[in-house]
């Protein structure tokens, strides 16, 4: 749009109508008709004045948003009637309509000399003769060509088509001859795929034919290919004399082979490779058959039997679909041999298949799994132990024997025994690992009953008290086993006493109920009474005429209370039926507010908390829906859902507010939330969008309500700093507004999208209005952010950082990077030919200076193309290449006798392990394997590997100071770096399988420091707000422990209690809340309750 500043008025709007709807697209669309030049020449031989035409239909709109107005010419320059100026402008026209269209270099060889503009002029040709057809056809039942409406920008800058009785346009239309798509809401599809299947030019939007276009959205972008109806190509395709493929998306294959295996190259060309002849993309090998098509599924080549997998790809070193393994190096079929791939082994027979179960191999029995895997390191399932190397080891019969800190017996043939045993008239056990159970618990599997073998000898015990660790207290706690050694549970006689053991567990009671009776500190029966209350602790409880404590709905003293399944009373809180009781009384409450746990409800007559927004004494207060908790100071969206307190969440639609204070609704007023303005109206309802308060035009966010102040609002005006009112800032001009730039139109409202201003094509971001200066606008018109395109679009146009002026035809520097933008301004990208060298630009634009890209140097100066040197190290840029003599590479390769890890495009890696991070580390500088032990960095972590070269995994003893590496052996892509700052647990793997006999001593805690990653000993390190004290062995200290004469506690994590209770068999105890001693000899209010501690820590409360 041309804007003047010194607009003067309307002018000639008879013949802007005769003008403007006629041609209205007809500046930015695909078509460069020859009449439309004689059209010109003769609107100018009339005095057309073509600038007040376009103030008059700016005026004449006003309503609109916006305008988009066409001109003609659409460019500033004067539409002459010669030769060189039509085709001037058809090239212009046609790379505006085809801006996304791949420029015909990029699968031109070098020594052809059509140029890049003669590629596109020639497109040009023949895109205008099928539009011109389709203009012509555009009468053909069941098309309606729409005249007489007009197009206009939403307050996004999309643009939008209304017809001639004011309705938005959708779906395929025809407009003026243009073949265009307009999605459900209206806006226009441009420089994408519509709904339809079809794609429609960026910058028109007309439907592009017989052309190429890019998928911008792909990663990497991708080409795809229309034919002359605009539907996708898909297969082979024939374009200007080549043979492309493109795949079932239509995107274009290239460097790859299409399904019949013939092969097209890095600019999608059809290619001969030749027959019978091996062939290397990447890190991956083919066939060419007989045929000149790639091979798949098994074959047999030069005597070989290698196999295919269904892309052509040749299978090394792994296992096929036919289940064979193929060699890693040849591919071919491998037969009476082992085979490794990761960490596992095989053996693959005489025709090449796994082998599972007992196998001899060269005099030497071995164990397969039945997956194949060499079992080593491990009992197989048939009983018998295989070393490191998979070799079955003899460890006699009929005896004990040890290994790895396990006992085990080998039984008459030599395999381990398992489960209950009796050996030499000693009742013993051995778990499913054939490992002898000793000083656990054990739940036999022939009758499912728990019992305990002696920590020393393994027997069984019998009639005695056991102490042992139970997972679900997380203490150790006090058990008893019978005269047959099984655990008990329930009331029992012991030695006179009347005791309890959990029914869940087996674990003796100690100040706590079973089965409704009392338990001491000393785990004895208690004597409570009948029906009277008892305090324990800080609980409360009632005992019923049968002297147990009651549960459940109770009504005592004509109070209606309720006490939970272990006979607490439930005061200040909610029972299971949902209704809250006093905190004092323990009644059920009606009819007011009450706060629990620091949350406020309120109760109502059915005791229950009222939920939803509720009107008390005519006041509109808001609980929770599900909760019932008051919301106070948050934003409630339509469903009366809390988005958030105190700070708004911009994910969501603020619909009212209530207040942080009182929780009432906020109404007919403005308020402040983080420094936020916003404004209810009488209902309390959040304003959004244009309004008017108080008789002053204001604008609130039409998404979080929030009041627009200082900026422009989406409506395209200007608000105040202070006061929010709407304010003129003049019309056609620029202005600077929070160090932005904005151009108002004669409407007073911020101008989008591009635009044409004083003959200057300038753009502005269609979101914001803010003028791009010095910076890129993706394919939807907005601003590049600071080139992190998974926040926007990858860039397409650049404004200078001065005027602001659409580059065009010409090299530009931006952040210390070159970019070319051709004759209309689209940034180009792939391989291309300027000036007759042949460039390189990556997929954002940038240029290939110094750098390797799809097999070719790029000159550090120039840019330009070279072949790169063979069979020797490329340094470009801060990257090192290796490239042999037919331009392939593999990752592993030797080089003068030194091992190094060449990636697929060439590059050699350099300060890291391998892509896996798989050792060697290859040297920061010359990318050969480092070969000796020691720490290494590779990123950002640290790893240590051995003097063979292998990693360090688990906990590891280096230079006598306990270190600790990443270790998961279901994850066969673990990199085993180290772990440094931070607690770990060495054991959780193994201590995960098998936890009903498992302790906490099995799976101990360390820390390892942040500097060195070594195990911290003897001493406190808090951690996350928690103490640990870790030994002498680095390992965190657990449950009762004397430290400097301390007596502390430990849970079972490590964590340090302090200022708490803890409970077990040795009774009820207090650790200190601030050095966390345990408390003895003297009386103590905790709570509200008073306790005495005796020279033991037991409590007694008083």
């Amino acid at each position: 749009m041309k804007v003047h500043s010194n607009f003067t008025g309307p002018k000639s709007k008879k013949r802007l109508i005769a003008f403007s709807c006629a041609t209205a697209l007809a500046g930015f669309a695909l078509i460069a008709k020859p009449a439309f030049a004689e059209e010109a020449k003769a609107d100018n031989s009339s005095n057309l004045d073509v600038n007040a035409t376009t103030t008059a239909n700016v005026e004449t709109t006003a309503d609109l948003v916006e305008t988009k107005v066409v001109e003609a010419p659409a460019t500033t320059e004067n539409l002459g009637t010669t030769q060189s100026t039509t085709n001037v402008s058809e090239q212009a026209t046609t790379s505006a309509a085809s801006s996304e269209v791949v420029s015909e270099t990029a699968s031109t060889t070098a020594n052809e000399s059509q140029t890049p503009t003669e590629s596109v002029a020639g497109q040009t040709r023949e895109a205008v003769t099928t539009d011109r057809a389709a203009s012509e056809t555009a009468s053909v039942p069941n098309e309606t060509n729409v005249t007489g409406g007009q197009y206009y920008s939403d307050a996004y800058g999309h643009w939008h088509y209304k017809d001639a009785s004011g309705k938005d346009l959708t779906g395929p239309q025809t407009v003026d001859g243009i073949k265009v798509y307009f999605k459900d809401s209206g806006a226009q599809v441009k420089g994408e795929f519509a709904w339809d299947g079809h794609y429609y030019d960026k910058d028109s939007g007309a439907l592009v034919t017989n052309n190429y276009v890019i998928n911008y959205d792909d990663f990497p972008i991708t080409n795809s290919y229309v034919d002359e109806n605009g539907n996708k190509v898909i297969g082979s395709k024939e374009i200007n004399g080549v043979w492309n493929y493109f795949d079932y998306n239509g995107r274009q294959l290239k460097n790859s082979f299409d399904p019949n295996g013939r092969y097209y190259d890095k600019d999608g060309k059809l290619t001969d490779l030749g027959i019978n002849r091996y062939f290397q993309i990447s890190n991956y090998w083919y066939y060419i058959g007989s045929e000149g098509k790639i091979l798949k599924g098994p074959q047999t080549i030069d005597g070989i039997k290698v196999f295919f997998d269904e892309d052509g790809k040749q299978v090394k070193g792994n296992f096929a679909k036919d289940n064979h393994y193929y060699d890693k190096d040849s591919g071919e079929l491998v037969t009476n041999n082992y085979a490794n791939i990761y960490r596992s082994t095989y053996y693959l027979d005489e025709n090449g298949y796994k082998v599972t179960g007992h196998k001899e191999i060269n005099g030497i029995w071995n164990y397969f799994d039945n997956y194949g895997e060499q079992v080593k390191d491990r009992f197989a399932p048939n009983g018998y132990y295989y070393d490191n190397e998979g070799k079955q080891v003899d460890f006699g019969t009929n005896r004990y024997f040890e290994l790895d800190d396990k006992w085990y017996y080998a039984g008459n043939d030599g395999a381990i025994l398992k489960g209950a045993q009796t050996i030499d008239g000693v009742q013993v056990y051995f778990d499913g690992d054939g490992r002898q159970v000793k000083g656990k618990f054990v739940r036999d599997s022939s009758d499912y009953k728990y019992r305990y073998y002696d920590n020393d000898s393994g027997a069984l015990v019998k009639s005695q008290y056991i102490i042992d660790y139970n997972k679900n207290t997380q203490k150790y706690e006090r058990y008893y086993v019978d005269e047959n050694g099984i655990r008990v549970s329930g009331p029992q006689t012991i030695s006179g006493d009347s005791v309890y053991f959990s029914d869940y567990d087996g674990h003796q009671l100690f100040n706590d109920f079973g089965d409704g009776h009392y338990y001491n500190h000393d785990g004895n029966f208690t004597d409570l009474g009948t029906n009277r209350y008892v305090q324990i602790g800080e609980n409360w409880y009632y005992v019923g005429n049968d002297g147990k404590i009651l549960t459940g709905e109770q009504t005592i003293n004509n109070a209606h209370v309720y006490f939970d399944r272990n006979g607490k009373q439930v005061k200040g809180g909610f029972d299971n039926n949902q209704q809250f009781h006093d905190k004092d009384s323990g009644n059920l409450v009606t009819n007011r507010f009450v706060t629990s746990n620091g949350k406020i409800y309120f109760i109502g007559a059915d005791s229950r908390a009222v939920k939803g927004a509720t009107v008390i004494d005519n006041i509109e207060y808001l609980f929770d829906k599900n909760t019932g908790e008051q919301i106070k100071g948050g934003f409630v969206d339509y469903s009366d859902k809390l988005i958030s307190k105190e700070n708004y969440n911009y994910n969501n639609d603020p619909v009212k507010f209530y207040e942080k204070d009182t929780g009432a609704l906020v109404k007919d007023k403005y308020f402040t939330v983080a420094g936020k303005w916003f404004y209810s109206d009488d209902k309390g309802k959040i304003l959004k969008g244009p309004q008017t308060v108080h008789g002053v035009p204001v604008y609130f966010d039409r998404r979080n309500g929030q009041q627009i102040k200082g900026t422009f609002g989406d409506d395209g005006y200007y608000y105040d700093k202070n006061s929010g009112a709407q304010t003129s800032l003049g019309i056609n001009h620029y202005v600077e507004v929070n160090n932005n730039w904005y151009y108002i139109g004669n409407d007073g409202k911020t101008l989008k999208g591009d635009q044409t201003i004083d003959g200057i094509q300038v753009h502005f971001d269609t979101n914001t209005g803010q003028q791009i200066k010095g910076g890129f606008a993706d394919k939807d018109g907005k601003l590049v952010i600071k080139e992190k395109y998974h926040l926007s679009g990858t860039p397409m146009r650049y404004y200078d950082k001065d005027s602001g002026a659409l580059v065009k035809g010409q090299y530009f520097n931006h952040g210390g990077n070159w970019y070319y933008a051709d004759a209309v301004g689209n940034i180009l990208k792939g391989s291309q030919n300027i000036d007759g060298v042949q460039v390189y630009f990556d997929s954002y634009g940038v240029q290939a200076k110094d750098a390797i890209a799809e097999g070719y140097y790029y000159d550090k100066d120039s840019g330009a193309r070279h072949e790169v040197p063979r069979n020797q190290f490329i340094k470009a840029g801060d990257k090192l290449y290796y490239f042999d003599s037919e331009k392939q590479y593999s990752n592993y390769r030797t080089i003068n006798g030194k091992r190094y890890y060449i990636q697929d495009d060439g590059e050699v890696l350099r300060g890291s392990f391998d892509r896996y991070e798989n050792p060697p580390y290859f040297d920061d500088e010359t990318g050969a394997a480092v070969e000796k032990p020691g720490f290494i960095k590779s990123g950002d972590n640290w790893y240590y590997v051995d003097e063979k070269g292998i990693k360090a995994s688990g906990l590891k003893e280096i230079g006598g100071k306990l270190y600790y590496f990443s270790y998961n052996p279901t994850n066969k892509y673990e990199t085993h770096k180290q772990i440094r700052g931070a607690l770990g647990k060495p054991n959780w793997f193994f201590y995960s399988y098998n936890t009903d006999t498992k302790k906490p001593e099995d799976n101990p805690t360390y820390y390892f420091d942040a500097e060195t990653g070594a195990a911290v000993t003897n001493q406190f390190f808090n951690w996350k707000g928690n103490w640990y004290y870790f030994g002498n062995d680095g390992k965190a200290l657990l449950f009762d422990q004397v430290i400097n004469g301390q007596h502390l506690y430990f849970d079972y994590e490590g964590k340090q209690v302090k200022g708490d209770f803890v409970t077990d068999y040795k009774g009820t105890r207090y650790y200190d809340e601030n050095s966390g001693e345990l408390v003895t000899n003297q009386t103590r209010t905790i709570n509200g309750v008073t306790y005495h501690f005796d020279e033991n820590g037991r409590a007694k409360q008083l």
